[in-house]
């Protein structure tokens, strides 16, 4: 079954937020090395069927999952890329910051990247200043909707500024530089809030 480009951005943004959540609440209950394994088993997982994909060998659980929530420019060349890139991010942060600014980063990326993206498409109308490809609106709500996420962890003030920075350096857009911005969001957020701590 085909299933629609809107429909697919829609699945693969809700699927970033549960992610996202579900690696931050680990991070509250479990100890951070333990998270860490969990991350590592993930990705060597990811790479294996990657490869397993690139060379057309079929798993049924692992192609029903990158039939539903993988882009198809991404399922001939790097399957899985959004997830390991995701998890790399988050590994990355988790490694580096203090659990709290970890928490607090890793939701920057799942509620800000993932918010700025469906409000960008869905509702935006005014290009952005720093990069005509984006949306300000998305941009604008991905803020937002981080900040709230983010203001539970962290005090408002510095919530709002490090979220902002982050989701300036998303609208940047990195990927010219070959930075995806699962990797580039929640270590901005993560640097600016141990700079401000």
């Amino acid at each position: 079954m085909l299933i629609s480009r809107e429909s697919l951005e829609i699945r693969r943004k809700l699927f970033h937020i549960l992610f996202g959540i579900a690696i931050a609440s680990s991070l509250l209950v479990l100890a951070k090395e333990q998270v860490l394994l969990i991350l590592i088993l993930f990705l060597i997982f990811g790479i294996a069927s990657s490869i397993l994909v690139y060379f057309r060998i079929r798993l049924p659980l692992l192609s029903f999952f990158l039939n539903k929530f993988d882009r198809a420019e991404h399922l001939n060349n790097f399957p899985g890329k959004g997830a390991f890139y995701y998890v790399t991010g988050c590994f990355f942060t988790i490694l580096l910051f203090p659990v709290k600014i970890a928490v607090a980063s890793i939701l920057t990326l799942a509620f800000g990247d993932s918010i700025a993206s469906l409000v960008g498409k869905y509702y935006g109308r005014t290009k952005h200043p720093l990069n005509p490809k984006k949306i300000l609106e998305g941009t604008i709500a991905g803020i937002a909707a981080a900040t709230l996420s983010v203001v539970l962890f962290v005090p408002f003030a510095k919530a709002l500024f490090a979220t902002s920075v982050a989701m300036i350096v998303e609208a940047l857009e990195l990927k010219y530089f070959n930075i995806d911005d699962n990797l580039s969001i929640p270590l901005v957020t993560g640097a600016i809030l141990l700079l401000l701590s």
